[in-house]
């Protein structure tokens, strides 16, 4: 299972950085990563893009992240089931369920 989430880099002059990430459940490995202005869908797909360029996935395996619509958008599950990859979605408004993310995410 690999778990994805967003955050924010606050830059020095203002203004902020948007970073994507994917992280290995089992290793607690960063897989994939991606840097940019914005937080479309675009974002989410390239940080997948670049796990899946080092990693082989097993048929089935789960990529978990939170309700966030860059994770519902057409590019994103195609490239999903191009790997025979499963999505699995936190619950609304639970961080809970993407607790290994949201605990990575706020130590950026």
């Amino acid at each position: 299972m690999w778990v994805g989430d967003i955050t924010y880099i606050p830059l020095a002059g203002g203004g902020f950085l948007y970073l994507a990430v994917w992280m290995d459940l089992y290793s607690r490995r960063i897989v994939g990563w991606q840097l940019e202005e914005h937080m479309q869908e675009e974002l989410v797909v390239e940080a997948l893009r670049r796990a899946l360029s080092i990693r082989t996935v097993a048929r089935g395996m789960i990529a978990h992240s939170d309700r966030g619509g860059q994770y519902a958008g057409k590019a994103f599950r195609r490239l999903l089931d191009k790997h025979k990859m499963r999505q699995s979605m936190s619950r609304a408004g639970n961080a809970y369920d993407n607790a290994f993310m949201e605990s990575c995410s706020q130590s950026v």
